[in-house]
């Protein structure tokens, strides 16, 4: 059974690759800079630093293909790659970076010889920089770019819900809380706090009207009514036929779906339980509209 939590530790394991691989890309530019702006007092303590900074950058290139391929293991294994539609994580290119530092490791003499020279401007040496900086983004960047798209996939999946005409109020403060539940991998879980929250604005809606005289139900009963028996009672005069079946339907989904066994379905029901969702907020809306509408109407008379 797929964890509730495995779309949102993807995208925590995302952001610590890609961590580790600008952390990667900082190690090779320190190296590459050391060797141009240093002077060694002792050539012994400068090639000394050299095989240092050399063993660090191959410990964590090794590191960061290693869990590369742990990572993509892990998408075959949960069937992200299927049913997200997205690749693999390219790994870097081991022998291009080998290849470069090898071409720094033999500039042994060369760089030493050009910091004495006056002829070598701090112009030239930072072209020179940049162009290294160039050659390693390029050796990196497919596997950034793979790496960004599955980042971007899975924030797609986990697309936040939020409504303009709601700010400020109680109900808007309930979406924030069904975002974040819903972010998470808890699709069943957030629509069944929308549907509280349905239930919650149509109380709402109820006790305004009873305020305005527009029903003859005590305050007491009101509160005591089941919700399904709210909704029948304001159906027809206050609640349409059409929005009465639309709640209906969200209360049947949300009692569909709230178990699930794989990630298959997990996505599935996570897909149907956002355009509840997104339903269940457009009522909460058009309930909200209703009630502005009834205390404009009770400042009238």
């Amino acid at each position: 059974m797929a964890s509730a939590l495995e779309i949102a530790y993807i995208m925590w394991e995302s952001k610590l690759l890609e961590r580790e691989i600008k952390e990667l890309f900082n190690l090779m530019q320190s190296f590459e800079t050391t060797l141009i702006y240093i002077v060694p007092s002792e050539k012994r303590k400068f090639e000394n630093l050299k095989k240092e900074q050399m063993k660090a950058i191959l410990c964590k290139l090794k590191k960061i293909n290693k869990e590369i391929s742990e990572f993509n293991k892990q998408l075959e294994i949960k069937e992200y790659i299927k049913f997200c539609d997205i690749d693999e994580i390219t790994k870097i290119d081991s022998r291009a970076i080998k290849s470069i530092l090898s071409k720094i490791e033999h500039r042994k003499g060369s760089i030493l010889d050009l910091l004495k020279k006056d002829s070598t401007s701090f112009k030239d040496k930072e072209m020179r920089a940049d162009n290294f900086r160039i050659k390693i983004k390029l050796i990196m960047r497919d596997t950034l770019e793979s790496l960004e798209k599955i980042i971007l996939s899975f924030i797609k999946i986990t697309k936040r819900f939020e409504s303009k005409k709601l700010k400020g109020t109680i109900y808007d403060k309930w979406i924030a809380e069904i975002n974040d539940i819903f972010s998470v991998g808890y699709p069943e879980l957030a629509l069944f706090i929308c549907g509280r929250t349905l239930e919650k604005i149509i109380l709402d809606y109820m006790i305004l009207l009873k305020k305005n005289k527009k029903i003859n139900k005590t305050y007491a009963q009101i509160r005591k009514m089941e919700a399904e028996d709210r909704l029948n009672y304001l159906k027809g005069k206050f609640i349409s036929e059409k929005d009465y079946h639309k709640i209906q339907s969200i209360k049947f989904d949300r009692n569909l779906i709230a178990h699930y066994s794989s990630i298959k379905y997990f996505l599935e029901a996570k897909k149907d339980s956002e355009s509840d969702i997104k339903l269940a907020i457009n009522l909460i809306e058009r309930f909200h509209k209703k009630m502005v509408e009834q205390k404009k109407r009770k400042y009238r008379t």
